[in-house]
């Protein structure tokens, strides 16, 4: 008859401190909550960022950039700033890069355009921006001057 083999206590006892390590380490998971603050500070404290415009949500790990900053560089610093933060799993960078206009700016500039422009009677044309598109509404005395005003 054979004998159950048995651990010895030694082993039962690295076994057990390994569960334990276990614990430790799950119970040092930041939560969404926390990475979300720990990135957004991150990204405060980088200089380079214009960090007022750039917002940070944070789902299972994953860091989600949000905003809009003037530079590439600006996108760029952002994500390497994002990817210091500890325990960031991966990253989403939905920064949009470009100037800022609002619609009464882009309104004044086209209209600016069309006054310069020798080759449309800038009085009679009418500039209106929707939600990011621009319309010319109007009369024109020719189909180029149509052509022209939509070209400048």
């Amino acid at each position: 008859m054979k004998q159950p083999l048995r651990t010895p206590v030694k082993a039962r006892r690295s076994l057990l401190d390994g569960e334990e390590k276990c614990a430790r380490r799950e119970a040092m998971v930041k939560t969404d909550n926390e990475l979300q603050r720990d990135v957004f500070d991150e990204i405060h404290w980088e200089p380079r960022i214009d960090a007022a415009k750039v917002d940070v949500v944070v789902k299972d790990g994953i860091v989600k950039l949000i905003g809009f900053v003037k530079t590439c560089s600006e996108r760029w610093e952002a994500e390497q700033a994002a990817f210091r933060v500890a325990e960031v799993r991966g990253l989403s960078n939905l920064i949009s890069v470009g100037p800022e206009a609002s619609p009464e700016d882009l309104n004044e500039k086209i209209g600016k355009a069309l006054e310069r422009n020798a080759r449309t009677h800038a009085h009679c044309i009418t500039v209106k921006t929707d939600q990011g598109k621009v319309g010319l509404y109007g009369v024109v005395r020719s189909w180029a001057e149509r052509k022209e005003a939509g070209r400048g």
